[in-house]
């Protein structure tokens, strides 16, 4: 074993569902609705199970997907009082983050193999999500997939792994979003 895979004991890996569907990009169905993932976000998963599989048997990889949050509600609701109530806000929150996980665990049933994996979500922007389950988690490494914006989308409007790589306490893994180290072989 490497000696600096040995230094890796949890690996974290945000996955993304795309939000439309591309030749590309594969699709999960999980309680009857379809769930498109980009091949960006499963290479990413394939390169951490491979990483996990070279650190060893005691590695354990964590796929996590950030839900949209709704706490912003009252914004659009105004001051009248006409926000959602805290509890529905909960209960649509628990729902998301139960259907992301079992998107997770159907994604992982193709791919782990032998490799421990754990599954996690939470409401909140992706890079603060991320963020938040990297301290809560404490992973030795990251493990994600580029956006596959253009250039100049990433210049004015940044990246998520462009703001993970800048915070994270830990050394990120960013994997493109197309292979162009088989396209050009």
């Amino acid at each position: 074993m490497d000696a600096d895979l040995a230094l890796v004991d949890r690996i974290l890996v945000p996955v993304d569902f795309a939000e439309a569907e591309r030749a590309e990009d594969a699709t999960f169905s999980v309680d009857g609705v379809d769930v498109h993932v980009s091949a960006a976000s499963l290479r990413a998963i394939r390169w951490a199970v491979a990483i996990a599989r070279g650190a060893g048997p005691a590695c354990r990889l964590r796929l996590f997907h950030a839900t949209p949050a709704l706490d912003l509600n009252s914004v659009y609701a105004g001051p009248a009082g006409g926000t959602l109530p805290t509890a529905a806000v909960q209960e649509i929150h628990e729902r998301a983050n139960r259907f992301a996980v079992a998107v997770l665990e159907r994604i992982a049933q193709d791919i782990r193999g032998d490799v421990s994996v754990e599954f996690a979500a939470r409401p909140g922007r992706p890079v603060d999500a991320i963020l938040v389950e990297g301290r809560n988690y404490q992973p030795d490494l990251i493990v994600m997939a580029a956006s596959g914006r253009s250039r100049v989308a990433r210049f004015f409007l940044g990246s998520t792994a462009d703001r993970i790589i800048r915070r994270a306490e830990c050394p990120v893994l960013v994997i493109p979003a197309t292979n162009t180290a088989k396209a050009s072989s």
